[in-house]
């Protein structure tokens, strides 16, 4: 507050830039309080939200009331949510509008070509990993991606691949908020994580499903971060632990023509990646 000679008081207003890192804040608490739905966590009571989210509850409120007003969630219950119908006319958009780069087209159709499975890229979403890409084999028997379609890191070795550059805080956070019945703990999380740093690689066999084996690269942004991961899947008849030399270097190859594509520039922008 200043006070004037004459005796009159006015409210000092805020820098410009302080305004604007306010306002940049608010929208990205807003999407944060959105991630926190998941396919496994449809409907949030307040409180799950204020829990998981780590912001203070009058925060939450406020923000839950503005993604009410613009449709981005809307009340199932008392003091619950679940994501509302306004997201329908981004998915829609976004399913329309996005286009992998070709030179990551053709990585993924030379990639089936040579080791005859299914080729995804995901993205990390928080605690989460989301398929954004895939090439489809032509096998009779075979694994059929969904784009939109999305896991927990500490499933499957296209989540585990994701864990490479996380901080000892996120891994608690992810241990503590694994279903009881995953039987996760930070020990198993810690010790993905060095195995990726050290290898590069990860192959899991009956993890995401019964009979599903998937092996899985990071791909890396400009800063040397992993932010997406490149995988192959496939029946764990033919996507055998033999074949983990073969599908390293056949994953390596493909990811050095990604990592070099524009789609790099994603992960320096940071994509859907979110604490």
């Amino acid at each position: 507050m200043r006070k004037w000679e004459h005796g009159i008081t006015i409210r000092e207003r805020k820098p410009v830039e302080q305004t604007e890192a306010s306002a940049i804040r608010s929208v990205s608490r807003a999407l944060s309080l959105i991630s926190l739905f998941t396919r496994d966590r449809q409907e949030l009571a307040l409180r799950e939200l204020v829990e998981l989210s780590g912001l203070p509850r009058t925060t939450v409120i406020r923000l839950v009331a503005a993604l009410e007003d613009e449709g981005l969630l809307w009340a199932v219950g008392t003091n619950s949510y679940a994501v509302g119908p306004g997201l329908l006319r981004w998915a829609d958009l976004a399913a329309s509008a996005f286009r992998m780069p070709a030179e990551v087209r053709e990585a993924l159709v030379d990639l089936v070509s040579r080791v005859g499975e299914t080729a995804s890229i995901y993205i990390r979403d928080g605690e989460r990993r989301v398929c954004i890409a895939f090439e489809e084999c032509d096998q009779v028997l075979r694994h059929v991606a969904v784009l939109g379609r999305e896991g927990p890191l500490w499933r499957g070795a296209s989540g585990r691949v994701l864990l490479r550059d996380l901080e000892d805080d996120d891994l608690e956070r992810m241990a503590r908020r694994a279903p009881l019945e995953a039987g996760i703990d930070l020990a198993d999380l810690k010790a993905w994580r060095a195995s990726v740093a050290d290898l590069g690689f990860s192959l899991t066999h009956n993890e995401r499903r019964d009979g599903l084996s998937v092996a899985a690269v990071p791909l890396m942004n400009e800063s040397g971060r992993a932010f997406a991961a490149l995988s192959v899947a496939g029946p764990t008849g033919r996507v055998t632990s033999d074949r983990s030399d073969e599908l390293r270097i056949a994953l390596n190859q493909a990811k050095s023509v990604i990592d070099a594509s524009p789609f790099a520039r994603f992960g320096r922008l940071g994509g859907f990646v979110r604490h």
